[in-house]
């Protein structure tokens, strides 16, 4: 009897080899030995940096994956499904650097939603935005700076903040 198809699954991380939640990866046909009138959706990774697509069809496919804040999938994986399931391998992504420093930690793609780890500033790329939520930002032993970057930068307020320095507190 013929099955519908298999399951693809894999896990995406990043350099450091930690899971990424919620990046999207898409499973595109990459030759014409697989179905293309089966439309494969886009899966989105869970909590552990998981994801399955399922009811795949003998074929071989790129697999892709993407989220904000890190760089594109450089180079794409590829599987070939043929009569089983496949474990695919895993995608690194890599966070983007932003030009962007509070209290001496630089703001990437793994920790603009959290930049100092205790929920007060996050950044926003699309907008160029750092926002600070009842934050408290000293700029002692981080350059005598506690946010610098020669970007072009909008910072939002919400609640109270308090920027202290010797020099720059903005720079």
């Amino acid at each position: 009897s013929a099955t519908s198809g298999y399951t693809v699954s894999g896990k995406v991380i990043d350099s450091n080899s930690q899971p990424i939640a919620g990046a999207s990866v898409q499973l595109s046909s990459s030759t014409d030995t697989a179905d293309t009138s089966t439309v494969i959706p886009t899966s989105t990774t869970a909590e552990n940096g998981t994801y399955t697509f399922s009811n795949i069809p003998d074929g071989t496919y790129t697999i892709t994956a993407s989220k904000t804040g890190y760089n594109e999938t450089s180079d794409p994986t590829q599987v070939t499904v043929s009569d089983s399931d496949v474990t695919a391998q895993n995608i690194t992504l890599t966070p983007i650097n932003y030009n962007i420093y509070v209290q001496g930690t630089r703001v990437t793609g793994a920790n603009m939603n959290d930049v100092l780890g205790n929920g007060t500033v996050t950044y926003t790329p699309n907008t160029n935005t750092l926002t600070l939520n009842n934050a408290t930002i000293s700029s002692e032993n981080t350059w005598d700076r506690g946010i610098y970057t020669s970007d072009a930068l909008t910072i939002n307020l919400i609640g109270t903040n308090k920027i202290t320095g010797s020099k720059n507190s903005i720079y």
